[in-house]
């Protein structure tokens, strides 16, 4: 058998976790089959140092993780990959060249903008503060009351006039390049993560992609790790947070506290109408007409990124009722509108008791240590 590298590149908030999980258990009961390694941040992020000052030495870290593979398939995984094409593809050429790898294939996942953008706020940029203030300053820029929006439309309406989207053509173009030139069998392949209307399984597609040779039904080591944080907890702390600004606080940030949050969320599962509440506060119209119009502006850069990858293009359709927005003026305009229909004071006693029912369970949860 060939000795093959594969590099997932994540990207972020498409289904990398679960991907990750069923790696290992595909590892663990592979017969030596496959080997798999999740590397540090901090060592990627190193690396990325040494390559852009072109040095040519410092790179013990890759090499250790590279000569350590003992099967003659072997999976590097990492989200942050997905947005270091240069650092993905100086692996690519250095397992060629220097660790006797016969193939290397770099291999992504993608999904729709609107989808993405929805997800990174729920996982992160609720109880990120920097983020959060960097939201009410686009709102304030714009002449909008803040307070009159969710912290979720507040995110995306930032997003929608930045005009800064994740584009997933421009990403696997720039995979492609920097595998140009290297000597020996180095490839890129891509799809969209599985949906609820197109379900597949994930391990079995990531394996037919890269050309993985298995034994037994690929099905069993699916693992779905898409658990999501209780709305009191999503809508709670991006409330607190955003209105302490960048004062200190206890609670935690992105990528910090996981484990201790979703306890506090086993503590909110009684409270089952929030939702429903957050509805009737927020009219989910407004979001709507944000996300659809991401996913139209994002539609044909979608379809050169199918064409280029092989990807089912029906993923990326915007919904029928979306549309495009003409303008950043007239996008300004629809949210001021949003803004005048609504009710300050209704806001105002939502917010104060969605954030009384979230500090509750986060003081019980403090106490019962």
């Amino acid at each position: 058998m060939p000795r093959k590298l594969v590099i997932h590149v994540g990207a972020q908030k498409c289904a990398s976790t679960s991907l990750q999980g069923s790696l290992r258990r595909l590892e663990s009961e592979s017969g030596g089959l496959l080997s798999f390694s999740f590397p540090k941040p901090s060592m990627l992020r190193h690396l990325q140092e040494l390559i852009e000052a072109c040095s040519t030495s410092g790179f013990d870290d890759i090499d250790n993780v590279l000569s350590g593979f003992s099967a003659d398939q072997a999976v590097i995984s990492h989200e942050m990959l997905g947005n270091r094409p240069r650092l993905a593809c100086w692996i690519a050429e250095r397992a060629l060249l220097k660790h006797d790898f016969d193939q290397v294939v770099i291999a992504g996942y993608t999904r729709l903008q609107s989808n993405y953008y929805v997800s990174a706020f729920s996982q992160w940029h609720f109880r990120d503060q920097k983020k959060l203030q960097s939201d009410i300053s686009v709102m304030k820029l714009n002449g909008l009351d803040w307070q009159k929006f969710s912290a979720l439309e507040r995110s995306v309406f930032a997003v929608v006039l930045s005009e800064k989207d994740r584009n997933w053509h421009s990403n696997y173009k720039n995979f492609w390049s920097g595998l140009k030139g290297l000597c020996g069998d180095a490839s890129v392949v891509s799809n969209h993560i599985p949906t609820s209307s197109k379900p597949y399984s994930l391990i079995r597609n990531f394996c037919e992609l890269t050309g993985i040779e298995t034994k037994g039904d690929l099905e069993q080591y699916d693992v779905r790790k898409n658990a999501t944080f209780h709305p009191v907890v999503l809508f709670g702390l991006s409330s607190h947070l955003s209105g302490v600004g960048m004062r200190q606080t206890c609670f935690p940030g992105p990528h910090e506290g996981n484990l201790w949050l979703f306890r506090v969320c086993d503590r909110l599962a009684s409270q089952t109408s929030v939702e429903r509440q957050v509805d009737d506060i927020y009219d989910p119209c407004f979001l709507d007409k944000l996300l659809g119009h991401l996913d139209r502006r994002t539609f044909k850069d979608n379809l050169s990124y199918c064409e280029l990858m092989s990807v089912d293009s029906a993923y990326f359709a915007p919904a029928d009722n979306s549309e495009l927005l003409p303008s950043h003026a007239e996008i300004v305009e629809l949210a001021r509108s949003v803004s005048n229909s609504r009710n300050s004071r209704k806001i105002k006693r939502f917010e104060q008791m969605i954030q009384n029912l979230f500090m509750e369970a986060a003081r019980a949860e403090i106490t019962s240590c």
